[in-house]
């Protein structure tokens, strides 16, 4: 992984971890740990992820822990080699995803993967293109805008 990391978060409050306007490589948020832990609380804004070696952003949740990433105004392009690889990952019943007004494309595996029972909602504003394949795989929830 090549990027961002953040791992864990055992005080009760949330740890919040915002980006805006940058490009990296990859970004993950791998919890493990009680579930009266804060979690995390992520927000990607006018950021590029782009050419990371594996899954482009990636949200595990473990043992109880809340994960929570909105991805917005945002590009996810061109990440992985194997078709594992998402654009999007988030794995785990307690992580959640939202992303708006993005771009995912070009990824060696499909657009979006929910793994493993987490929430995912896309507000339908999004350009998805050349990943393989781009149609969403597990439950994404489409929200309307407002």
């Amino acid at each position: 992984m090549e990027g961002i990391s953040v791992e864990g978060n055992s005080s009760a409050a949330p740890l919040q971890f915002i980006v805006e306007g940058s490009t990296m490589r990859g970004i993950q948020i791998i919890l493990t740990g009680s579930p009266v832990s804060g979690g995390i609380e992520a927000s990607l804004s006018n950021t590029v992820v782009s050419g990371n070696l594996g899954i482009g952003v990636l949200v595990a949740c473990d043992l109880g822990a809340t994960g929570t990433i909105t991805i917005g105004d945002s590009v996810v392009s061109d990440n992985g080699l194997n078709p594992d690889d998402a654009g999007i990952l988030a794995s785990g019943g307690t992580c959640s995803v939202a992303v708006s007004h993005s771009v995912i494309l070009g990824n060696a595996g499909p657009s979006i993967v929910n793994g493993g029972g987490g929430t995912f909602v896309s507000f339908g504003d999004n350009r998805i293109f050349g990943n393989h394949p781009d149609t969403p795989s597990g439950t994404v929830t489409v929200a309307p805008l407002r």
